[in-house]
């Protein structure tokens, strides 16, 4: 069986210069960089994360994992 995931990665950097990824799953597959950069500067400007206060904004990208499950015999014995 075949899945296939999809996640939404905003890639900041912390005002102590560590880095913070927030990760959103399932993101709209029309979604564009526009939309996302919105996004990232309005949880920025709202102080929605207390570590990202005198932060930036790093990057974003979207990311895409597919699982493949093998078929097993288990022998007991």
């Amino acid at each position: 069986m075949d899945n296939t995931k999809t996640v939404l990665q905003m890639n900041f950097k912390t005002s102590e210069g560590r880095n913070f990824a927030l990760k959103l799953a399932n993101p709209r597959q029309d979604l564009t960089s526009a939309e996302v950069q919105e996004a990232m500067e309005l949880i920025q400007d709202l102080n929605f994360f207390m570590k990202l206060q005198n932060g930036q904004i790093k990057d974003a990208k979207t990311i895409q994992t597919t699982t493949n499950d093998f078929d097993i015999i288990v022998v007991e014995g």
